[in-house]
């Protein structure tokens, strides 16, 4: 049983009762789960939804608790001691044998285990997936609008802000983490609705995911790897999780963290008609690698093979 409802993908379908929290408030889906929780061997959840990370707590409490797979677990240790060691309790309470962890990057699998005080043997590495579906995907894109960045989880703008700065293309920055009073004339930022947002990837000719460096979690997978299906140009900053997915100067471009300058260059060598061939080339590798590795279906099979993990080592 489950809380993530992929409906379009076959293999979920035939081997998960799923519950669509879209269609449900907070409260009736817990109140389904609970319900339904007994006759169950193994639950999953989503990890990253504060809402059903409660729900965790409540499944632990119950008479024959099922074994439990938190997905897209990607969380941040906590900025003071008091709020690390809270957040570390608060694992430790509902930790156990019949508890399994996903995370989205080959690092997160090696430090969780020490960050939150559980067995490495229950913690997966599931890499994530593109968000268009097979319609979206279709629908076609062009190269006129310069340079987009989007997102607000762990971002870092101030590296782009200061290498858009004289650019020969327009910068977008769709997001409200960067002040108004600190851009350039042909830097534009703020917050946009998601159909805007995805406008803007479209028409984008280069995607940036500027991402913070950080030492517990990853962070933009989406993003980025949603530009490569479309077949954009993208460049990311080197911070936990990227090299997972994008292999420079193959599939992508990687810049080093707070570094207008090296980010810049590539922005530069991207935008030049005279690099159009090799750049072409590396999109279209990118897309390949996406679709074929990084897709919703690739996404479920990893989840479906946590759940034959812990069903073998728990039911």
């Amino acid at each position: 049983m489950s809380t993530l409802h992929f409906p379009r993908r076959p293999e979920w379908v035939a081997r998960v009762e799923a519950l669509d929290p879209d269609r449900s408030s907070p409260q009736r889906l817990a109140a389904q789960l609970l319900r339904s929780a007994n006759d169950h061997d193994i639950v999953v959840l989503n990890g990253a939804g504060r809402a059903e990370q409660a729900l965790v707590g409540l499944l632990v409490a119950t008479r024959r608790r099922p074994a439990i797979v938190l997905a897209d677990a990607t969380w941040r240790s906590g900025g003071s001691l008091v709020e690390r060691v809270a957040r570390r309790a608060a694992i430790r309470a509902i930790d156990g044998p019949r508890m399994h962890y996903c995370v989205l990057s080959s690092a997160e699998s090696r430090i969780f285990p020490s960050t939150w005080g559980v067995d490495p043997g229950r913690v997966f590495f599931t890499p994530w997936y593109y968000a268009f579906s097979e319609e979206e995907l279709a629908i076609p894109t062009t190269s006129d609008g310069g340079v987009f960045a989007g997102g607000n989880s762990l971002r870092d703008y101030s590296p782009l802000v200061a290498a858009g700065r004289g650019l020969s293309a327009e910068v977008t920055i769709a997001s409200d983490q960067v002040a108004a009073g600190e851009l350039p004339p042909n830097v534009h930022a703020g917050p946009v609705p998601p159909e805007r947002y995805m406008q803007l990837m479209r028409s984008a000719e280069v995607v940036v995911v500027a991402l913070a460096a950080r030492h517990d979690r990853s962070a933009g997978q989406q993003t980025y790897l949603t530009a490569m299906a479309i077949g954009k140009p993208v460049v990311v900053t080197d911070v936990m999780g990227v090299r997972d997915y994008v292999e420079d100067g193959v599939t992508g471009h990687i810049v080093p963290p707070a570094d207008p300058v090296a980010l810049r260059s590539k922005l530069e060598w991207v935008l030049d008609p005279a690099n159009r061939n090799e750049s072409d080339l590396i999109v279209r590798r990118a897309r390949e690698v996406a679709l074929a590795r990084f897709g919703p279906d690739q996404y479920v099979r990893s989840l479906l093979r946590v759940i034959e993990r812990a069903a073998a080592t728990t039911c």
